[in-house]
């Protein structure tokens, strides 16, 4: 639904609707507990991973900073 169709039906005084009910996803056999732990771990791997790389390119930032530095106090 677009934006100017949603701004016509507030004006209208009408809603868009809501979210009534999600069925929840509650897995019952081995299988399903499995797949769901091994999506579980992937995201955690994945939230790490990118700290990781913003970790590192945080210090390299810093390390360059701080050669820049030394290089505009050495004298000549």
């Amino acid at each position: 639904m677009g934006l100017i169709t949603a701004a016509k039906l507030l004006l209208k005084g009408k809603s868009m609707g809501a979210i009534k009910s999600v069925a929840p996803n509650v897995p019952k056999t081995s299988m399903e507990k499995a797949l769901r732990t091994l999506k579980v771990e992937g995201h955690k791997f994945k939230a790490s991973l990118s700290k990781l790389e913003s970790d590192v390119f945080h210090k390299t930032q810093e390390l360059k900073k701080k050669i820049d530095k030394i290089k505009i106090n050495k004298p000549k």
